[in-house]
């Protein structure tokens, strides 16, 4: 099960006897990995295609709360999504199969119609684990993916 890192710090804290109150630990975190966002080339019409063609989320291995949607606000991109899920937020690491249906239940969809895109084929490959389909960037290049989702 995920833990946030939000809370190991605060566990580190406590074992060096320094109390924290829990909202400033986790805004403190969350500041630590305060870095400008680039969004690629190409990501914002692999959105769109992908929502011209139904719901779309996104599935993060993120332990740190808030990290996702902040990265997703500041790449302009936030509010192109019905579900940001996050391992954090569902408990599990992809590739493990209960992240992906966690996004599936986030969609209100059968988790064997997803299609995922992602660029590490171990992580993202595990979408197979409940029957729906990788779109790697490894594989293919972001500005195909529109192409690649007609395949779908």
């Amino acid at each position: 099960m995920e833990r946030s890192l939000s809370a190991h710090v605060a566990d580190a804290l406590e074992s060096r006897g320094v109390e924290a109150p829990s909202d400033t630990v986790r805004a403190a975190t969350l500041a630590a990995f305060e870095t400008p966002v680039q969004r690629r080339p190409g990501a914002a019409a692999a959105v769109e295609a992908a929502a011209e063609r139904g719901p779309v989320a996104v599935l993060s291995n993120c332990s740190v709360p808030g990290l996702a949607e902040r990265a997703l606000s500041q790449a302009g991109l936030a509010d192109r999504f019905d579900a940001v899920v996050t391992s954090v937020g569902c408990g599990w690491r992809k590739p493990h199969a209960n992240a992906f249906q966690a996004v599936a239940d986030a969609l209100d969809a059968p988790p064997e119609t997803l299609v995922h895109i992602g660029d590490d084929p171990e992580a993202d490959g595990g979408i197979t684990a409940v029957g729906g389909r990788a779109v790697l960037l490894t594989e293919t290049p972001l500005q195909a993916v529109p192409a690649a989702l007609d395949d779908a």
